[in-house]
């Protein structure tokens, strides 16, 4: 997929007054296809993101000090 495409079909979208947006497009060597987009709007919830991701950073390994976890390959941080 091209993303110059889908770049400026969102930014049609974002100058647009939609909520959303279904377009159905039939691709003319498959004539029994029908594809279907939908791009939708809304609003990022900062607030929880950033709680969720603290929540997720203030955890304690109980692994042994110099072991390498799964998580962060023993760098202290998580990815």
């Amino acid at each position: 997929m091209k993303d110059k495409s889908v770049a400026q079909a969102i930014i049609d979208f974002a100058n647009s007054q939609d909520s959303a947006i279904e377009k159905h497009f039939k691709y003319s060597a498959e004539p029994d296809e029908i594809f279907t987009v939908t791009i939708t709007r809304r609003k990022r919830n900062l607030l929880s993101e950033h709680a969720s991701m603290e929540a997720f950073a203030n955890t304690i390994s109980a692994l042994p000090s110099g072991s390498q976890c799964g998580c962060c390959s023993g760098t202290g941080r998580s990815r």
